[in-house]
């Protein structure tokens, strides 16, 4: 008779589930890749006014590609 009341074990993840998980990874980092990126080169290809303010999506950008690689 084990001693063991509860074991601690992490369930195993099912492939459809792993291949969504990480579809939806690599969509989060491209997505972030693009609002870190996109502002800038809009800012490179107009420099008008109105493009300035594209700038604050960088932050949210940078924010979800160092989300993402975290996990």
């Amino acid at each position: 008779m084990s001693l063991v009341i509860h074991e601690q074990r992490k369930p195993k993840m099912q492939p459809f589930y792993w291949v969504i998980t990480f579809e939806m990874h690599v969509l989060g980092i491209l997505l972030g890749l693009a609002l870190t990126l996109g502002p800038l080169m809009l800012l490179y290809l107009w420099t008008n006014v109105w493009t300035w303010m594209s700038l604050a999506a960088t932050p949210a950008g940078i924010f979800m590609m160092i989300r993402r690689r975290s996990y």
